[in-house]
């Protein structure tokens, strides 16, 4: 990008984080958060099984819309991570937390949706008639 467009892009940019609601700033917080912990994970246990999976998970999870409910699951899940000692003993720990968010995601990918509401009601009164 040239040099002299730089400002402009940069502003453009704040513009735009600025205009996020608090929902989807919240969310986007979370989310990240939830995303750090996993990657220090993946440092501290290489090739560990169930990281793949909690990886997954987590993306999926970013595509879904999610409700303060499921935000605040995912919140309690990652402090826990977060807080997960290193070595093997942890592996255990992953892998509830990667079971957990597999859970919350087909709970939110298979929920039923809402009735659909009708267009137009037929009233049994015949006034208008």
């Amino acid at each position: 990008m040239p040099r002299k467009l730089l400002r402009a892009v940069e502003a453009i940019v704040r513009n735009a984080s600025s205009a996020l609601s608090d929902d989807a700033r919240l969310r986007s917080s979370v989310l990240s958060r939830a995303q750090a912990a996993v990657t220090r994970l993946n440092r501290l246990h290489q090739n560990a099984t169930g990281l793949e999976g909690l990886n997954q998970a987590l993306r999926e999870l970013a595509n879904l819309q999610l409700g303060s409910s499921e935000l605040e699951a995912i919140r309690r899940i990652t402090d826990r991570l977060m807080k997960l000692p290193t070595g093997p003993n942890a592996l255990p720990m992953v892998q509830s937390a990667s079971k957990q968010l597999r859970e919350l995601r087909n709970r939110i990918a298979h929920a039923l949706p809402e009735a659909p509401r009708p267009a137009y009601a037929l009233d049994e009164e015949e006034d208008d008639a």
